[in-house]
């Protein structure tokens, strides 16, 4: 045989990308408990099939997420075909420790073939809006109403709520008696953790006593109570008679 061989080169270029979205779920986010959905997809660019696919996810807290999937548009082969675009989902839910510390929400995708070692990434990010606010109830809940001699005993009870959606921290309840002299408060009772911090929802609750004078009898006019409340969130104050 006489034989002649032409030679002609072949040039790999294998690339991909990245994109990661957010497919549901509020934006910004306002409460824990809300979720969030992202979708990640990955696209072969390149001119090569790439194998040894990994995908990863970082969540907003600074886990590995679970991704769902992949869904291989064009087979189902294990490998991401040249134009072929593998589709990945994952959720995120809010905690109360992302809405205190009141930053954006970023979730990150990573991945590395076995062509392409160098991680592509792409985030997600959603931000997170604080409303931090409270109220304070004063009521009398003891005692006459009206008084009628010195020594009778008024009894109040003083409750502070979170009404807004941020935890709430150093919280200083004050009181003003009818006298004109601050009071000392009982308390607080705290509806959901004895942990000194104002929970989302949660109520303190304070009582507190005066007796009446024989001056305030002789003034004749009414006494006034007032509750006062500041938190670090809510500065204040806010108040209550």
């Amino acid at each position: 045989p006489q034989s002649s061989s032409a030679t002609t080169p072949v040039t790999q270029s294998p690339s991909l990308t990245i994109v990661k979205t957010r497919t549901s779920g509020p934006s910004p986010v306002t409460a824990a408990g809300q979720v969030l959905g992202y979708t990640i997809v990955v696209t072969n660019t390149g001119n090569q099939t790439l194998t040894g696919v990994n995908t990863t996810d970082l969540l907003p807290n600074g886990l590995a997420g679970t991704l769902t999937g992949p869904t291989e548009s064009i087979s189902t082969n294990g490998q991401l075909n040249v134009g072929e675009t593998w589709t990945y989902t994952i959720n995120y839910t809010v905690s109360q420790a992302n809405i205190d510390a009141g930053s954006n929400l970023v979730n990150t995708a990573s991945v590395t073939t076995t062509q392409t070692p160098t991680p592509q990434s792409s985030s997600a990010t959603t931000p997170v809006t604080q409303s931090p606010s409270l109220t304070i109830a004063k009521d009398q809940t003891g005692g006459p109403n009206p008084i009628t001699a010195a020594g009778q005993t008024i009894n109040y009870t003083i409750v502070v709520t979170n009404t807004g959606n941020q935890t709430q921290t150093g919280i200083n309840v004050s009181d003003v008696m009818p006298g004109g002299g601050a009071g000392t408060l009982t308390g607080p009772t705290e509806s959901i953790s004895s942990n000194g911090q104002l929970d989302v929802s949660e109520t303190w609750t304070y009582t507190i006593s005066y007796a009446a004078t024989q001056a305030d009898i002789d003034a004749g006019v009414n006494l006034v109570n007032t509750a006062s409340v500041t938190t670090t969130q809510v500065p204040g104050p806010t108040t209550d008679t």
